[in-house]
């Protein structure tokens, strides 16, 4: 009997693994397509919004929720609305940014604490965390990749530059014609940033390079 349970933990590693890799790369190819149609992006988290806070008032009508698990639930998601004025670029240090963060916590917590309280089966409570909880936030924070693209505002530009001999010189020491490749490089930090970093680091050389027919 003991191989049989080790077979069976070697098979729950398994399975995990499979899940993990398939979700990387699902992300990955997600977090492609949202710098390639950002347009279309954003014409989808608006719908998802929209039939979010339709679900939130069906919710409240139907069921028995806490008035406050949906008000807060309602006032997130006006606020990820207000986030999409500047889609794809976000200003992280911008009170509707901040409050948006603050309030997707407080509405996981006013979640957990609703299901604590009153019994639901689990299949309930992953229906109300997968459609009135994670989908805007997710598409949101995989947009933070297509936020790097955005060019650099007068302000930014500003503080990036510094007078030269010959006109003007830029951080980077560069002319203007190479300011916006050279700002773009600066900030590659996002989402599809890391999962490229961490694609070349978990495979092997030979499995990057292209195969030649």
């Amino acid at each position: 009997m003991w191989l049989l349970w080790c077979l069976g933990w070697a098979a729950y590693a398994f399975y995990a693994a499979a899940f993990l890799f398939c979700f990387a790369v699902g992300l990955y190819y997600l977090a492609e397509l949202v710098e390639e149609y950002t347009v279309f992006t954003c014409k989808l988290i608006r719908w998802l919004i929209i039939g979010t806070l339709a679900l939130h008032a069906a919710l409240l009508l139907l069921e028995d929720a806490w008035w406050s698990l949906i008000a807060v639930g309602v006032l997130a998601h006006l606020l990820y609305a207000s986030l999409l004025k500047t889609y794809p670029g976000f200003q992280f240090s911008s009170p509707s940014f901040i409050l948006s963060a603050l309030l997707l916590l407080a509405h996981h917590y006013l979640a957990f604490a609703y299901f604590a309280e009153a019994y639901r089966p689990f299949l309930e409570v992953l229906a109300f965390f997968t459609f009135l909880v994670w989908p805007a936030p997710f598409l949101l924070v995989i947009s933070l990749s297509a936020n790097e693209l955005v060019l650099p505002q007068t302000e930014e530009r500003s503080h990036l530059m510094m007078p030269g001999s010959s006109g003007v010189l830029y951080a980077d020491g560069g002319s203007s014609s190479h300011f916006v490749s050279a700002y773009l490089k600066g900030r590659r930090r996002g989402l599809l940033y890391f999962l490229n970093n961490l694609r070349d680091s978990l495979l092997p050389n030979g499995w990057k390079s292209k195969k030649g027919y």
